[in-house]
Parts: C-alpha cells; sequence; structure tokens
C-alpha cells in the first residue's frame, strides 16, 4: 500500500493527501468496514462472496502480492469472478 508521503506527491486527489480524512480515521474505517460489509452481506444472502473479496483484499494488501505483476493479475482475475460469483447470487434469489 502507497504510504501517505508518496500519495502527497503523486496522487494529492486522493482523501489523505487532500486532508478529506486524517490517518487515524481512514485505520479506524479499515478496520470497521468488513464488519459492515459481511453484516450487509450476511442479510442479502452473498457472505461467502463478501468473505472471499476480504481474504483477496488481505493477502493482496498484506500479503505483499501487490509487489509482483503476477500476484496482482491472479488476484484482480480472482476478484472479478468473485465479484461475478456475488451478482449472480443475488439475481438468482
Amino acid at each position: 500500500m502507497p504510504a501517505p508521503e508518496e500519495d502527497a506527491q503523486n496522487k494529492p486527489y486522493r482523501p489523505i493527501p487532500a486532508e478529506k480524512i486524517t490517518l487515524a480515521n481512514a485505520r479506524i474505517l479499515r478496520y470497521c468496514m468488513p464488519f459492515v460489509t459481511a453484516s450487509v452481506s450476511y442479510h442479502l444472502g452473498v457472505l461467502p462472496a463478501s468473505q472471499m473479496m476480504f481474504f483477496l483484499t488481505l493477502v493482496y494488501n498484506e500479503g505483499g502480492l501487490s509487489s509482483h505483476w503476477i500476484g496482482k493479475n491472479v488476484v484482480t482475475a480472482l476478484m472479478y469472478g468473485t465479484t461475478v460469483f456475488g451478482t449472480l447470487a443475488l439475481l438468482s434469489e
């Protein structure tokens, strides 16, 4: 994940460099949103897709797969597949 200093130089329009949100509040959102998303996904009947997206995001960012082109491509393909799976699950209900 890019550092805030790198974003400030390369992409100053992003929320943290543009001072639309603090780094502390962004961290709070980062750890709260999976629970909110899981709750909504459970009620919609697509919890497995939500869990898979959470896992893929975790291994991409924290697992270091974002640092190599193979990891980026594999995770992106799996995320597209998970999105299709979740969408089809919503439509089938």
